[in-house]
């Protein structure tokens, strides 16, 4: 998982998308690539410019934490809510 965390001035990653999009338009994201990219483009940077920040999260063994939702009891107990019933009615 990859996330900035910190507001980037304008233009922002705006100017990264063609060389980051096809790195993620994959079966298995290259978010390594992504976030160096994203790094030594903010780092040659000027002034406020320059501030940025990037992070990558191994997720691959935090699914051994979460207890898998049972998704069929779920959808009953949201139609319960009071947003779904004020939506659809009872």
């Amino acid at each position: 998982m990859g996330s900035s965390t910190t507001e980037i001035i304008s233009p922002g990653f705006a100017l990264l998308y063609d060389k980051v999009l096809p790195k993620l338009d994959k079966e298995k994201a290259d978010l390594q690539s992504v976030a160096e990219l994203f790094y030594r483009y903010f780092d040659v940077q000027e002034g406020a410019y320059r501030g940025a920040a990037i992070t990558l999260v191994n997720t691959s063994g935090m699914a051994v934490y979460v207890e898998q939702p049972d998704l069929k009891n779920l959808n009953n107990l949201y139609r319960k809510t009071e947003w779904w019933i004020d939506l659809v009615g009872r």
